[in-house]
């Protein structure tokens, strides 16, 4: 075994979970879409060392470097479906289905292998788009949507170049018949900022929903010096680029979501790489809970503060005690209580908890910042609270007090010494 392919073990399991997960258990809608996603690593990795990172990707049109991980995600929800690791050139030719085939037909082959022969439409970038793309996707029971900008084996691309287009929205497109003289495939280019090439097996040309942009225009001569105004543009396109463009955004979506609200990826630091990358593929699947949750309920909540009350019931839980029963300690036994730091065992008996209130200043408008209090025992400030007496004030929450109490560190013993002489744990 390489030192490569010994290395992406540290993360492999962790994928394949995820791909059987929601192939099991995750019924996408009629829309999937095929791009990729990066998890930002700056550490040490690439072919030329072995040490870190097997293969480090740095391309220009990313805004991040790192690992490189194809993917497919559902079209309407954003919910990621298949995930795939972009290795060594070696592993590129073991998924080689056929080689007749391209490079990014394979790939997105793979991507939709679980959603076989449902007829479901495929919308994907130039990356994976071709004609040949969207001839296999039919084989195999699925419909295509793409733009065609490299793999232009068989498409017409000189021909529909040389078309006039003389406003924004206009389009002119040519139909593939089969055997049976029936229309299986099609092209056209749609004029947008620039031209845009689609090939199709799915959808027509027949007028869809114009969509409209607002844009900073000098509307009046600059000698004038008015300041510019917004204007509404609508742009005319036809249904097959309305259908295109409802789901093709979806994992860039998914993956602002995860790099500019989360910052998993920023917020912790490491020097492992399988650390990164499977903290990047943890928050994938916390977006994935925020996307569900929206979608299903309609909340107004924002997407940061869902995120701040999942990781406080993720770290208050007792989800792997289910199905089991607390076993009777005997007395003199060690107490319920992580008493060496005062940490909790999943949540359960008595454990130090953070605080959920934030600080407030002096006009009343709440900070970024988390309350804090004096520590019962030493006195020091601390933003952690005993779980016992906060469930006690919960309860009858009249004259009584905040329990505040510094979290176990340097040797001090505060939250032990509360323990033993405010509650009386069973043994």
């Amino acid at each position: 075994m390489s030192s490569s392919a010994h290395r992406w073990m540290l993360i492999d399991d962790f994928v394949n979970a995820i791909n059987e997960h929601r192939a099991s258990y995750f019924e996408p809608s009629d829309l999937i879409c095929g791009d990729e996603s990066m998890s930002k690593w700056n550490g040490l990795g690439g072919t030329w060392i072995n040490i870190g990172l097997p293969v480090f990707v740095d391309m220009d049109r990313k805004p991040v470097k790192g690992c490189e991980i194809q993917n497919s995600a559902c079209g309407k929800s954003g919910v990621m479906l298949r995930l795939r690791l972009v290795k060594s050139q070696e592993d590129n030719e073991n998924l080689q289905q056929d080689d007749e085939l391209n490079h990014g037909t394979n790939i997105l082959l793979d991507l939709l292998r679980p959603w076989y022969n449902t007829d479901r439409v495929v919308c994907a970038d130039s990356y994976f788009a071709s004609v040949q793309t969207a001839e296999e996707l039919l084989q195999h029971g699925l419909r295509f949507i793409g733009v065609v900008k490299t793999a232009t084996r068989k498409y017409p691309m000189r021909f529909l170049s040389e078309f006039e287009l003389q406003r924004h929205g206009d389009y002119k497109g040519v139909f593939m018949k089969d055997g049976n003289g029936s229309p299986s495939l099609f092209a056209f280019v749609w004029m947008d900022r620039d031209r845009r090439y689609f090939i199709s097996s799915v959808s027509n040309l027949s007028p869809g929903t114009p969509y409209s942009r607002v844009r900073w225009r000098q509307v009046e001569d600059v000698e004038t010096n008015n300041p510019p105004e917004r204007v509404e543009f609508v742009i005319p396109q036809p249904k097959a680029a309305e259908m295109y463009y409802a789901a093709c955004a979806s994992i860039d979506r998914h993956n602002r979501c995860r790099q500019d609200s989360l910052q998993l990826e920023r917020k912790i630091g490491t020097l492992n790489f399988d650390m990164r990358v499977n903290s990047t593929l943890l928050g994938m699947m916390i977006v994935d809970t925020w996307l569900v949750y929206s979608k299903a309920t309609g909340t107004t909540e924002l997407e940061k503060d869902f995120y701040t009350k999942l990781s406080e019931e993720l770290i208050d839980n007792n989800y792997d005690t289910i199905g089991m029963r607390a076993r009777r300690r005997n007395r003199g036994e060690e107490t319920p209580a992580a008493i060496d730091r005062g940490l909790a065992r999943a949540g359960l008996h008595a454990h130090l908890t953070p605080t959920k209130k934030k600080r407030k200043r002096r006009d009343g408008t709440i900070t970024n910042y988390k309350l804090q209090g004096k520590c019962k025992i030493c006195g020091e400030k601390t933003t952690f609270m005993c779980s016992l007496c906060v469930d006690a004030r919960d309860e009858s929450p009249l004259g009584s007090k905040t329990p505040w109490l510094c979290y176990t560190s340097k040797g001090k013993l505060c939250f032990q010494l509360h323990i033993d002489s405010h509650h009386q744990l069973e043994g």
